[in-house]
C-alpha cells in the first residue's frame, strides 16, 4: 500500500511540476498591469499551485487510508495560512482575514470530497457546498466594494471545484497513472484563479497598484 501511494504521488508530482514549469515562463510585457499587480499575481499563482499540490496529496492519502493523513492536512493548512497572510498585506487585516478564512473553508472541502469517494458518501452534496462557498466569497467581496460585482471569481472558483472533484473521482476509480490532461486543466484553472483574484484586488485598492 505504501509503495502504491508513493508511486501515485510521484506521478502526480511529475505532472504538477511540468505544468508549473510551463506557467513559470516569463509572460509578455503588459503595460496595462502595474509591477505591484504582476508581483501579486506571481505570489498568488505560486500559493495556489502549492495548494493544489497539497490537495492532491491529501486526496491520495485519504483514498488509500494512509497513516500520515494528519501530516498531509497540516501541509494544506500551512499553505492556506500563507495565502491568508498575503491577502492581509493587500486587503488589510479585516477583509484579508475574512477572505482568507472563506478560501480556507473552500479548499478544505476537497478532503471531504475524497472521504466521500472512499466511503461512498454524498459527493454531489459536497460539490454543491463548494459552489455555495464560491458564491459566499463573491457576496462578501461585493459587500466590501462594488468593483467585485463584475468579477469572474465565483465562476472560476466553481470550475476549479468541479475539476478538483473530477480528479478525485478519477483517482478513486484507479490508483494508477493520473490523467495528465485533467491535471493540466486544473492547474491552469488555479492560475486563472490567481489572476482573477489579483485583478479584483488591484481594482479595489488602486493606490497600491499605481502604474
Amino acid at each position: 500500500m505504501k509503495r502504491r501511494v508513493m508511486t501515485l504521488l510521484f506521478a502526480c508530482s511529475m505532472i504538477f511540476i511540468s505544468g508549473f514549469a510551463a506557467l513559470a515562463e516569463p509572460p509578455a510585457v503588459r503595460t496595462a498591469i502595474s509591477p505591484n499587480e504582476i508581483k501579486l499575481r506571481s505570489s498568488l499563482k505560486n500559493l495556489f499551485s502549492q495548494c493544489l499540490g497539497a490537495q492532491r496529496t491529501l486526496a491520495v492519502k485519504t483514498l488509500t487510508g494512509a497513516k500520515d493523513l494528519d501530516k498531509a492536512q497540516a501541509g494544506l493548512n500551512e499553505t492556506l495560512d500563507k495565502l491568508g497572510g498575503v491577502l492581509k498585506t493587500y486587503c488589510g487585516d479585516q477583509q484579508g482575514g475574512r477572505l482568507g478564512d472563506l478560501l480556507k473553508q473552500y479548499f478544505q472541502m476537497s478532503a471531504d470530497y475524497a472521504a466521500a469517494v472512499k466511503n461512498g458518501g454524498d459527493r454531489t452534496g459536497i460539490t454543491d457546498k463548494m459552489h455555495a462557498k464560491a458564491d459566499e466569497i463573491s457576496s462578501y467581496l461585493i459587500s466590501s466594494s462594488p468593483v467585485w460585482s463584475k468579477s469572474r471569481l465565483p465562476e472560476v472558483l466553481k470550475k476549479y471545484a468541479d475539476l478538483s472533484a473530477s480528479e478525485i473521482d478519477m483517482l478513486g476509480k484507479s490508483l494508477g497513472a493520473p490523467d495528465a490532461k485533467l491535471f493540466s486543466e486544473t492547474f491552469r484553472k488555479s492560475s486563472e484563479l490567481a489572476d482573477t483574484l489579483a485583478s479584483g484586488m488591484a481594482r479595489q485598492f488602486p493606490d497600491q497598484f499605481k502604474r
